[in-house]
């Protein structure tokens, strides 16, 4: 079934140029930026594409220049318009826009910046707009306010019933990757910023990252990173320290599923194994808390906390229609940062493009260390009938179902210690995110820094190459956990002296040897 994707349609009158939207009514981008965006890549595009839908292009749209707002001929921004402000957690004189925003005060004085809800008090005049917001020291950015959606829904004693891990190659695999002298010693952290995580779940709760410089249950801050008793995540839709799911509405599994097939821990005579099923550290980042729509500003502030507490993968299995300039800003905030992104490409069977844009997935194009990725079958190799595709934009696939055709899909783990199928591009994201972890610590095992893009390069460069995909996804690339092991062992030979960043980023601790699946 397909799965709506929900946003905020903002007041604007739509364009077909600038930071306008395209027909049908879509959101317009605003993009008044001061210097914190500085450094940001856009690649900004002139062109058309044979891609279906209306949509808006959002890289055009995210053409940043200082003190403006918008290319749009639009002149007024409605009353009740609700936008997304990017502010300086050092903010000292704010100005008209900042000084309306109810501020977290546990983010004040300290690095970085977070984002917030501003909601206009009435019709303002696009010029007044532009002014306000070049004249106000605090503010960053300030963008449309988007909606994103889960882009997925429909030997451990499972892991025969896990078809993708054989696919993925992981019994020629795993021995290399879990080598007792140069494979996998420290943990690798996986940020999953989605509806929440059960972290008390049996094939969890050994893989879940801990905050080790906070007290758990004291109220206090005490890493003072401006989140109170945040052990094990945060839900920055709730507000509260917990992430693991909230309610019963449909979907709320969703991020316990999507961790499994990442990290579910290996090896422990329970369950299924994740892809990285020892030596995984899931970092759970509930953004949806107990609604079906998730606000892009509790996922920009999801994606700057994972950058900032040591995430060195952050899986997005999540998506709108809509660009954001503050929602790419935080991505490019997190791999300037040195993590790795990986996004589903979405489940509409559309071709992603500059008509039919899908945040944050189509962001990867134009983004050196994330990728957005597509979804084939783990039995018999086809393209998921279900996913989006583009040879431009969606940078490389992995099994996101067994067979999409029979709506069987991938075996993970589900809240309240059970285990279930489901089938998406949500499910092809987190076994990438598994893979580069993989990938990353090997890599460190050598001695080289894995910074987020030469972590891309090792996944697209040993890809198995399906030819008859290649107008699905880029160069007809597959993720595969063999040709990583060998590429990366032909390709990096193990330095005598350590890059500088080849130390883990994560916390230290043994990790106990996987054993290979079949």
């Amino acid at each position: 079934m397909k799965r709506r994707l929900w946003l905020f349609i903002s007041a604007l009158a739509t364009a077909s140029s600038g930071c306008s939207s395209g027909g049908g009514g879509g959101p317009a981008a605003f993009c008044p930026v001061n210097e914190g965006f500085a450094g940001a890549k856009v690649q900004v595009s002139s062109g058309t594409s044979s891609g279906e839908g209306s949509a808006p292009a959002p890289e055009n749209a995210l053409a940043m220049r200082n003190g403006a707002v918008l290319n749009s001929p639009s002149l007024v921004v409605r009353e009740g318009t609700v936008l997304t402000a990017l502010v300086s957690n050092r903010c000292e004189r704010p100005g008209e826009i900042v000084a309306a925003l109810d501020l977290d005060p546990s983010a004040q004085g300290l690095d970085g910046a977070r984002s917030y809800p501003y909601r206009t008090r009435r019709d303002i005049d696009r010029a007044e707009l532009e002014s306000l917001a070049s004249a106000d020291p605090c503010l960053l950015g300030l963008s449309d306010t988007a909606v994103d959606s889960i882009t997925g829904l429909p030997g451990d004693p499972l892991v025969p019933e896990q078809a993708h891990l054989a696919s993925l190659g992981g019994a020629d695999a795993y021995p290399v990757f879990y080598d007792a002298s140069l494979g996998v010693r420290r943990p690798v952290v996986i940020a999953i910023v989605d509806t929440g995580v059960d972290i008390a779940h049996e094939d969890l709760r050994d893989a879940v990252w801990v905050n080790s410089g906070e007290i758990p249950g004291n109220g206090k801050d005490d890493d003072r990173n401006g989140y109170v008793d945040d052990v094990n995540g945060y839900n920055f839709a709730g507000g509260k320290a917990d992430p693991s799911p909230e309610g019963k509405w449909a979907g709320h599994y969703h991020g316990t599923h999507v961790a499994g097939l990442a990290a579910a821990k290996g090896h422990n005579g329970t369950g299924v194994s994740g892809v990285m099923g020892a030596g995984a550290r899931i970092m759970a980042l509930n953004v949806f808390g107990a609604s079906p729509g998730a606000f892009n500003y509790h996922t920009e502030n999801a994606i700057r906390y994972a950058a900032d507490n040591g995430a060195e993968v952050i899986n997005l299995s999540i998506g709108g229609s809509s660009g954001s300039a503050t929602y790419r800003a935080a991505i490019q905030y997190a791999v300037d940062r040195g993590a790795s992104v990986f996004a589903a490409a979405g489940n509409e069977r559309r071709r992603l493009g500059e008509k039919y844009f899908l945040a944050p997935g189509a962001y990867g194009r134009s983004i050196d260390g994330m990728m957005a990725v597509g979804s084939v079958d783990a039995v018999g190799d086809g393209w998921s009938l279900f996913s989006n595709y583009s040879p431009d934009f969606v940078e490389i696939a992995a099994p996101g179902a067994e067979s999409s055709m029979r709506f069987i899909g991938l075996l993970s783990t589900m809240p309240g210690n059970s285990y279930s199928r489901l089938q998406g591009t949500s499910m092809s994201a987190p076994v990438v995110s598994g893979a580069a972890a993989l990938a990353i610590q090997l890599l460190r095992a050598r001695g080289y820094a894995p910074t987020p893009a030469r972590i891309e390069a090792i996944l697209g460069n040993s890809a198995r190459v399906v030819s008859r995909l290649s107008s699905r996804v880029r160069g007809g690339r597959v993720a595969n956990l063999k040709n990583i092991a060998e590429y990366i062992v032909k390709s990096f030979p193990v330095l005598s002296s350590p890059e500088p960043g080849a130390v883990s980023r994560a916390d230290a601790g043994t990790v106990h040897p996987l054993v290979p699946c079949p």
